[in-house]
């Protein structure tokens, strides 16, 4: 018994390590996916976003909660990249959803982080609250790198409001923050954000060369969203410095990056610069020309948000049917995970029983047949016994008719000793005594001892032979004539 219940918890255990072990390796592919995707929305956020689709499809296969919400927020990173506001908001909604439903503090935080960089452009305060909560989680988790997040979005927030002289503190807590723990991403985008902030407080050395640190380390680590940013700010350095063909150059190279990564915003962007460098360099003609085409993009970027508005409003609707069927979905899979080891403990069960029950039937049947065995043993003792018994009681009864038989023959000699052999031993005495008297002559009582001692000798000879005759009864009854003397 003690055995099999060693090989149910055995079994019991290598399914769950077994289970445990294809649960861990899926873990740490959908970890490394949703790093690499994270890693390419600088560079290449479209493959980013392949990249965490693959990492979510994954996580649903495998039920793994915290990845699926993490490829949510990525993705919803690598669209913040590409300006697509109604995308970002949709993902990173998602994600918040999951993680607040698994209690993970560092994906919320995460989340609100990446909501305040999309509010900001839409509400500011609505954005400053959502850094304020990242931040306050951050620092309650001590989770380093989103702390100087935080601290370098805060930043750019008062950027937003204009306020640059209040966001310059926020960046430089930020840079020491990522120059610790060498992340050149978050360093990167902290140092042309600091370059901005300087630019507009007149500090134009300091500007330019953060800016120059911001590009470096984005051609280095292949940032191409860096690189824009850095380009932009460059060429407006230059245009205030007045070197117009360092300008241009920037321009232009900023201007292709943005056409190559469909950044629309950095296109418009290029485009006014553009507009700007010619009107300084006083060529009037062509600097009407990008003016137009600068209201162009300005008009197809109205109707295109308002367009992206509506589409907000609708995949907002459809989101929320999707959140519900996935969560049903969600649930069904684990009742249905539930069902299956439920089925596996009970036929497991099932199957002990079964094998107890038949174990327990042979040993039954076992038991019987030593039974029969030992009852058919004991009936033929029994029969043994009763022939030894009545074997014993036939010689017993032999024994006692042979005992009654010599009991009769010792009374009988006890009287034949009293009465026969007595006679005789009485008349010698008699004779003795008359021959002490001299009242029987010599010869006369000699004949008669001698007769005596005859008679003696044949009752002794008659006893003899019947002690040794089984077949004789009783003894010889001779008349005696000594009792006559």
């Amino acid at each position: 018994m003690k055995f099999i219940y060693i090989v149910f918890i055995l079994f019991l255990t290598c399914l769950g390590l077994d289970v445990s072990a294809i649960n861990s390796t899926d873990t740490i592919l959908v970890e490394k996916l949703n790093k690499e995707a994270s890693a390419l929305k600088f560079s290449e956020p479209l493959k980013g976003i392949k990249r965490a689709n693959d990492a979510l499809k994954l996580s649903q296969k495998i039920g793994y909660q915290n990845g699926l919400a993490e490829s949510l927020r990525i993705i919803g990173l690598n669209y913040s990249v590409l300006n697509k506001i109604d995308s970002c908001i949709k993902y990173y909604h998602k994600a918040l959803e999951i993680f607040k439903k698994n209690k993970n503090t560092e994906g919320i935080a995460r989340c609100y982080n990446n909501l305040g960089g999309i509010y900001k452009g839409l509400n500011q305060n609505q954005a400053l609250k959502y850094y304020k909560i990242a931040l306050s989680m951050a620092n309650k988790s001590h989770i380093p790198d989103l702390i100087a997040g935080c601290n370098s979005n805060i930043g750019t927030l008062y950027i937003e409001k204009n306020d640059y002289k209040n966001s310059i503190p926020y960046f430089e807590k930020a840079i020491s923050i990522f120059l610790k723990i060498s992340n050149n991403i978050g360093l990167a985008t902290s140092y042309s954000n600091i370059a901005m902030s300087y630019y507009y407080v007149n500090e134009i050395t300091k500007s330019e060369e953060y800016a120059i640190k911001a590009l470096e380390i984005a051609n280095e680590n292949r940032l191409e969203t860096i690189k824009l940013y850095s380009y932009d700010i460059l060429a407006y350095i230059y245009v205030y410095k007045n070197i117009l063909q360092k300008a241009q150059n920037y321009a232009d190279l900023g201007y292709s990056l943005a056409k190559k990564l469909a950044n629309q915003k950095y296109i418009y962007e290029y485009k006014f610069l553009q507009y700007e460098i010619e009107l300084k360099k006083q060529n009037y003609k062509l600097a009407s020309e990008y003016l137009k085409e600068v209201h162009s993009l300005d008009s197809i970027e109205y109707q295109k948000n308002l367009a992206n508005i509506v589409k907000l409003n609708e995949e907002q609707i459809k989101n929320a049917e999707i959140q519900k069927q996935y969560e049903v979905g969600l649930e069904r899979q684990k009742n249905n995970r539930i069902l299956f080891m439920a089925a596996i403990i009970v036929s497991i069960l099932s199957a002990i029983i079964i094998f107890i029950l038949i174990r327990s039937k042979r040993k039954t049947e076992k038991s019987n047949q030593e039974l029969i065995a030992l009852n058919k043993e004991v009936i033929r003792q029994k029969e043994d016994l009763d022939r030894i018994n009545l074997k014993l009681e036939e010689i017993i009864a032999e024994r006692t008719k042979d005992l009654l038989s010599k009991n009769q023959k010792l009374s009988e000699y006890s009287y034949h000793l009293s009465h026969q052999v007595r006679g005789p031993v009485a008349t010698l005495k008699g004779l003795i005594m008359l021959s002490q008297d001299n009242l029987i002559e010599e010869k006369e009582c000699i004949v008669q001892m001698k007769k005596c001692v005859d008679d003696i000798d044949e009752q002794i000879m008659d006893i003899n032979i019947a002690l040794h005759d089984p077949s004789r009864h009783g003894l010889k009854n001779p008349n005696q004539d000594s009792g006559n003397l």
